[in-house]
């Protein structure tokens, strides 16, 4: 929860990453995505073209949803509502990427450049069935969790840091994030 709730304070280039968690049985983990979704759509569109307003902008991303819900079915709309917009606003990331930063955010990007790379997730699919879709399903998942396992690493939340990766190491156990997650705790505990 707190990772996704940094991702929209920091201006982290992740939505794809947010929209995945939409679909997080927590409700709490759910809207902090939708709050950082929100951010980073702003962030997007009315830094750059300031128009609309930014409360505007706010009242009209709220839209997309999803409210807090475990109903798989209205978290999926909003999933692809929310992979619409970007698809057609900021398909690149290129004007979030491009977002000036604050003096304070200059040295947080200078800390984020040595950190090493974050991890390419393939995008959400719909839901099924089958072991090998679960299967892929859970490596999403957790190389979501992971990238932001990371970003609280970087950011010096280590104990944070250390929670989420164990998180990921019971969860998704056969998965290459897990793998991952245990090489980066055995690094945190030297």
């Amino acid at each position: 929860m707190a990772a996704a709730y940094a991702i929209g304070e920091k201006k982290t280039p992740l939505p794809k990453e947010l929209i995945e968690l939409l679909s997080d049985p927590n409700p709490n983990v759910q809207q902090s995505a939708r709050r950082s979704l929100i951010l980073l759509g702003c962030h997007a569109t009315c830094v750059k073209n300031k128009e609309p307003s930014p409360a505007t902008q706010v009242n009209r991303l709220l839209k997309l949803g999803p409210v807090p819900t475990t109903n798989q079915g209205v978290i999926a709309k909003a999933a692809q509502k929310w992979s619409d917009w970007w698809a057609q606003n900021d398909p690149e990331l290129k004007r979030l990427k491009g977002t000036p930063a604050s003096p304070g955010e200059k040295e947080e990007q200078a800390k984020a450049a040595a950190a090493p790379p974050r991890l390419e997730t393939a995008p959400a699919k719909p839901a099924s069935d089958k072991p090998e879709d679960q299967a892929a399903k859970a490596e999403r998942l957790a190389a979501a969790k992971l990238n932001l396992a990371k970003q609280l690493a970087s950011d010096g939340l280590l104990a944070k840091a250390r929670t989420r990766f164990q998180e990921i190491i019971d969860t998704y156990p056969k998965t290459k994030a897990a793998a991952e997650a245990r090489k980066l705790l055995e690094k945190l505990g030297k």
